[in-house]
């Protein structure tokens, strides 16, 4: 999915979602509670009215009916497009709601708690025409009512709701409060509802929190309980804690706790139940315990709530993330407030973040720029998948530019945000991080101190994380953001990137890279040679494949490519095959196995019959031994991630080992495998296979290359070379090819000049005397070949500009892939496949750099024939010259045509000998 089509995918579900997120409440706890969502009125503008007040409500209007919760209460009206709402939104100061609501005796009679998940943005809540709350921040937010509020019979509540254009705001113009996505172009400007609001009745003390803080170890639970008294006790209160597995009715532990009516204050108190045994929560033993506290005094009842919990624990060890003390690597993706966009998310969760989460080998998501609703968190519990949940504050590394002032103002809301959605959700053990911001470059020293601290102190049960690049994380672990690994850099840059960057990783912190894969923009044209290309889906999940393997075997202890929806059968528009909706979701199931034999192989390009050595990484991330299968083909046909079974049975070469993964193992090995004797394209698989678990493949695209047929070309061939230094004069002499370095007479006695980058070309007065024979020469009907320069100082030859055109992400010039343009054929083309010109081999697989930049007169009168990133970059380019042409090939082929080196690579070996042949 490109990102063009992602962000309208986005809008569109954003804008036009009318139906309710829930029928009826989801909470985290059960209490005493009466629902208020279902339909609401609403009315827009009259900021500065007294609309709480019933006479004034009824002469305004006209009132619409709106559902609660809604992912957004910008309904279009009849006629409206997406655009007249997204309008609508953005010009928006308020929003008002009301609704009526019936209370008997016996609820009149009590205390009363209102409650609400979320309202963006913000709200002043009031109860027949009482005052009761004004809460900034979009999360969630408990109210205590004044007795005396409710009444027998009929109520009314009243929100005001600040629209986008009503939002607290900074002299720079952006909110003072965190409100997520709304601060981007993609993000949704909708005021909304988002999640359930309700009353909750209690008697004199409400347990205002509660927090099960888990000792795996220990088999206790302790209960952290913040009891609020709505009057002043005269005796005390009796806590008492019941445990039991969830949905069981025996009692595995009781504990009790007598509180002074002093000791009700601002500071919590606990009671520590030991159970006598314990079944840990972890995702593939998702088992939840529920816990019933009672609080009562004067032995009547106060309050009760019923919660359920996990006994669970994650932790640093050693750098390293833990799982109740065993090694836990967290390999997922991203969701993106998909629970707003339309029922059929809601309706089929379970199957979008179990079942299809797990075909592609996830354990985890991190849900980006907003906590998960409950009832998405209760189906994670249930079936184990984790959860990084992300508060509203994103930045995307802009600068907000606030004021030392208004960034006080925006920290407080933030404290009270972070806090709100912290103690609504905290017991759910499938939230295992706390995510306190993205991409917020600017603000290290506080959210990286006070913020993260008081998250800490909040709940000690959990690591808090900052996301993005050049963040300064906080101190449970460090995150990066390659976002750009797609669109930008050569396929191998990330590879180096993330070598160098995990070998000065702080041992003390686990480091993570929680956003790759992103489409900026369509990359298929600088992948694939056009725009919108078909076969792009294939091309993402081979460089997925690489990166994320790459990384594993870097031991990142947490990747999370981006985004998930475009990758699923419920989210994406694709349906490639019968068991995989695209081939991103395919390549996931492979890349992300916990247990995988990876291919540490990067280069391409290999002679045809070559013995190839490579290193074969068994990686093995479960804490038990595994005994498995691993087979070793090369075959022409592509194994398609999973692996495909009849391109395994079309394999030209393979060999089967018997191996054992020991656990929590990285080890390498080396292999060695045949390069196939026909010149063509092959895929390189290593394949796994273990009982109980469905087989997994690390590929890589190779091609088998005739040196002998490339040489040949050059056996007999006067060069004259010029500039060069040996590397190029030593590969040409081995090929059987007469080279002259320097041109002693008036004329060129040769079959074809070569001018090479090995110095500075004709820096005195003595060598330009040469033009006129280079241009004798090549009208003649001869060839003068300029290669891989970085820059071109003489003009006298040809009046060119080269080098790297101004950067930006939109334009990048750094490519290991040139494409031929449309139409055009050159000697340099024979016998080299368009997919051949795709990576050339050593890290990072650059196959191109400077180039002929726009402007140059030569670009007007030349012939294009290789393009790279873009087609305003031209790397190949003839330039005729009466009978003859001159040709500037900027392609990276002195590098790789040492015939033992590293990067030697047999296709820009034939690349240049088709330059020099005939």
């Amino acid at each position: 999915m490109t990102r063009k089509a992602l962000l309208l995918c986005l809008f569109c579900m954003c804008f036009l979602n009318t139906a309710a997120i829930a029928d009826e409440l989801s909470l985290d706890h059960q209490r005493d509670a009466l629902s208020l969502v279902g339909a609401w009125s609403r009315l827009l503008e009259n900021g500065d009215r007294e609309v709480w007040k019933a006479d004034v409500a009824e002469e305004l209007g006209p009132w619409k009916v709106v559902e609660v919760p809604s992912g957004n209460l910008m309904q279009p009206e009849e006629g409206q497009d997406a655009a007249a709402v997204r309008q609508l939104a953005e010009k928006t100061e308020f929003v008002w709601l009301r609704r009526s609501f019936d209370i008997n005796a016996a609820q009149a009679s009590r205390d009363v708690v209102l409650k609400w998940g979320g309202i963006k943005f913000g709200a002043t809540a009031w109860i027949n025409g009482q005052l009761i709350t004004e809460h900034v921040p979009v999360g969630p937010h408990t109210a205590l009512v004044p007795r005396g509020t409710l009444k027998v019979g009929r109520n009314e509540i009243v929100l005001k709701i600040p629209g986008w254009a009503g939002v607290p705001r900074s002299k720079s113009g952006f909110p003072l409060t965190p409100t997520g996505g709304a601060t981007q172009g993609w993000g949704g400007k909708g005021p909304a509802v988002y999640q359930d609001i309700w009353l909750e009745f209690y008697d004199r003390l409400y347990l205002n929190r509660v927090l099960a803080m888990p000792d795996v170890a220990a088999k206790s639970v302790t209960f952290r309980i913040w009891p609020v008294a709505a009057e002043k006790l005269a005796a005390p209160v009796e806590l008492a804690v019941t445990i039991r597995d969830a949905g069981g009715t025996e009692a595995l532990g009781r504990g009790v706790l007598r509180l002074e009516p002093a000791g009700i204050g601002d500071m919590p108190t606990e009671i520590t139940v030991t159970l006598p045994s314990v079944v840990p929560w972890t995702p593939n033993t998702p088992h939840l315990y529920e816990a019933e506290l009672v609080a009562s005094t004067e032995d009547k009842p106060c309050d009760k709530v019923t919660f359920n919990f996990g006994m669970r624990q994650v932790t640093v060890n050693d750098g390293r993330f833990a799982l109740n003390g065993r090694p836990l690597w967290l390999r997922g993706s991203n969701l993106v407030n998909e629970w707003l966009w339309g029922d059929k998310f809601n309706q089929n969760a379970k199957q979008y973040i179990i079942d299809e989460a797990r075909a592609m080998s996830l354990n985890c998501f991190r849900t980006h720029t907003q906590p998960p609703p409950t009832a998405w968190l209760d189906i994670a519990d249930t079936h184990g998948m984790m959860i990084l949940a992300e508060t509203p504050l994103l930045y995307n590394h802009a600068d907000f530019g606030y004021t030392p002032e208004e960034l006080e103002v925006l920290h407080k809301n933030t404290l009270l945000d972070t806090e709100g959605w912290i103690t609504k959700l905290w017991n759910h053990p499938s939230v295992i991080i706390w995510v306190l911001s993205n991409e917020s470059r600017l603000d290290n020293e506080w959210e990286a101190g006070p913020l993260y601290q008081s998250a800490r102190t909040l709940d000690p049960t959990r690591l808090c994380m900052r996301t993005g690049e050049d963040v300064v994380g906080t101190p449970d672990m460090v995150d990066i953001h390659t976002c750009f690994n797609v669109n930008r850099d050569s396929e191998g840059q990330l590879i180096v990137d993330m070598t160098e960057r995990m070998a000065r990783r702080d041992p003390a912190r686990p480091l993570t890279n929680t956003e790759y894969m992103n489409i900026m923009w369509d990359p298929s044209g600088r992948w694939l040679g056009r725009e919108k290309h078909p076969d792009f889906p294939l091309a993402f999940a081979e460089c997925a494949t690489e990166h994320t393997e790459a990384m594993r075997r870097l031991q990142f202890d947490c990747l999370l490519p981006y985004m998930y929806a475009g990758w699923t059968r419920l989210g994406g528009r694709m349906n490639w095959r019968e068991d995989y909706p695209t081939p991103m979701a395919a390549a996931l199931h492979s890349a992300m196995s916990p247990v995988l034999a990876s291919l540490d192989v990067f280069d391409r390009n290999y002679a045809a019959g070559q013995a190839v050595s490579s290193d074969l990484v068994l990686i093995n991330e479960t804490h038990a031994d595994v005994q498995a299968r691993v087979s070793i083909v090369v075959t022409p046909a592509n194994p398609l991630f999973i692996p495909d079974a009849e391109a395994l049975a079309a394999a030209v070469w393979s060999r089967k080992m018997e191996i054992t993964l020991k656990a929590g193992s990285f080890d390498r090995h080396t292999i060695t495998w045949q390069a196939p004797e026909a010149e063509g394209s092959y895929y390189l698989a290593a394949v796994l296979e273990r009982d109980g678990a469905a087989p997994v493949v690390s590929q890589r695209t190779i091609h088998a290359v005739d040196r002998t047929k490339t040489l040949q070309r050059l056996k007999g061939r006067r060069v004259l070379v010029l500039a060069a230094d040996n590397v190029v004069v030593d590969w040409l002499k081995a090929a059987g090819a007469e080279v002259v370095t320097t041109l002693t007479t008036a004329k060129v006695e040769a079959d074809v000049v070569l001018l090479w980058n090995g110095s500075p070309l004709w820096r005195d007065v003595e060598e330009k005397k040469a033009v006129p024979a280079l241009k004798e020469f090549a009208a003649a009907g001869g060839r003068v070949v300029v290669a891989d320069r970085a820059e071109w100082t003489w003009k006298e030859l040809a009046d060119c500009h080269i080098g790297l055109p101004e950067f930006t992400h939109r334009n990048p010039v750094v490519t290991s892939r040139a494409h031929v343009f449309e139409g055009e054929s050159h000697a340099i083309l024979r016998d080299i496949p368009a997919e051949w010109l795709w990576r050339w081999n050593g890290l990072p697989g650059t196959i191109a750099n400077e180039v002929l930049l726009e402007g140059s007169p030569a670009l007007e009168k030349g012939r294009k024939i290789i393009w790279a990133s873009r087609p305003v970059y031209t790397a190949v380019l003839s330039l005729p010259l009466e009978k003859g042409e001159i040709i500037f090939c900027q392609l990276k082929v002195r590098q790789r045509i040492t015939r033992d080196g590293a990067g030697c690579d047999p296709v820009a070996e034939r690349v240049l000998a088709n330059l020099l042949a005939e």
